[in-house]
């Protein structure tokens, strides 16, 4: 398929790229960060900006400080730059910033990450957990989100496919709960 096929040339080049480094700098020196804007267009089901397979991006590190192995672990772009400052043993600027270390350098995992698209005159805010993806749309005007005429929606996340997942209906505690953070969240932004 084409997928494998495109992975096998990301493989190749990345493998360059490794015995390149490899080259300079012994293991020990090196933390590597391999990431993406965006998920893979073609496997989404959905056609829209916040669709699973476009909001689950790859992340790749390389680095002493991490076994290798994989994580499924929830993660935020925001959550990059500290973690990158922690394995390079680089003290953290005071910031007002959400980053936090990742779960496997000895944190807890993120209850929920949070992604968001704000285009032309539309909003669109999603937040995710394991187990549940809750989603939002309104309007914006004169620079402000415009809750008049939201639409709300809360799935469950298949437990065999990630990107498989069915609606629910919005009146249980969970949708409740993703409700209080989208709010709270939403009422921190002064403009759009």
């Amino acid at each position: 398929t084409r997928y494998s096929i495109m992975v096998k040339e990301i493989d190749n080049h990345l493998k360059q790229l490794y015995d390149l480094l490899d080259s300079f700098y012994e293991k020990e020196e090196l933390v590597f960060c391999l990431t993406s804007d965006h998920g893979v267009t073609y496997l989404a089901k959905e056609e829209y900006l916040l669709a699973e397979a476009l909001t689950n991006t790859p992340l790749f590190i390389r680095s002493p400080g991490i076994k290798s192995g994989d994580d499924h672990s929830l993660v935020q772009s925001v959550d990059i730059f500290p973690n990158l400052l922690y394995l390079s043993n680089i003290d953290m600027p005071k910031s007002k910033t959400d980053g936090k270390l990742w779960s496997v350098l000895g944190e807890n995992e993120r209850d929920y990450v949070l992604t968001e698209s704000i285009y032309k005159s539309k909003y669109e805010l999603k937040i995710r957990s394991k187990t549940f993806i809750y989603g939002l749309k309104c309007s914006i005007e004169n620079d402000r989100i415009n809750l008049k005429g939201v639409t709300k929606k809360f799935w469950e996340i298949s437990k065999e496919d990630k990107y498989e997942k069915k609606e629910i209906d919005c009146e249980n505690q969970y949708f409740e709960e993703f409700d209080k953070i989208a709010m709270k969240y939403i009422s921190s932004i002064k403009e759009v």
